[in-house]
């Protein structure tokens, strides 16, 4: 399937009367997305050197990591916002000045929308918008993970 399909009107939860109507991204998008995200994790790891293996030794190793942590936002919403309700243009440098919480939920929304489970993954399950099935527990198209 190709990407681009629109979404009807999402309304902002934190925000009434306040809409976003979303894209699905292409597998290039979610790529780049990946990569930036990935690229700027392996920075911090090799800035922290010594004490990054402190850190690896001490963590909780049974958490289960947000699918949204392995995307970086700003791509995710350049690329999956395609209308809003606000008076300014929705494009690229306003996009880039939604507040954390709204862009933090349309990236969040954005991934449930481009991912699917792992048992979704060897299906071809779509919704009633025509898009792939997501979930908030879902692991990238893909499945690629930085680890």
């Amino acid at each position: 399937m190709l990407a681009g399909k629109i979404t009807d009107e999402v309304p902002i939860p934190h925000e009434p009367g306040q809409w976003v109507k979303f894209r699905t991204l292409s597998g290039r998008e979610l790529d780049e997305a990946q990569a930036i995200e990935r690229d700027k994790t392996l920075a911090q790891m090799k800035a922290m050197g010594q004490d990054l293996v402190t850190a690896i030794q001490g963590r909780d190793n049974a958490a289960t990591p947000d699918p949204v942590d392995f995307y970086d936002k700003e791509a995710l919403i350049k690329y999956g916002v395609a209308a809003w309700s606000y008076e300014q243009p929705c494009n690229d440098e306003n996009k880039r000045q939604l507040d954390a919480e709204t862009r933090d939920w349309a990236a969040r929304t954005i991934v449930e929308m481009n991912t699917r489970t792992p048992g979704e993954a060897t299906g071809s399950s779509t919704n009633s918008n025509g898009a792939g099935s997501h979930s908030t527990s879902g692991e990238p198209i893909d499945s690629l993970k930085v680890v």
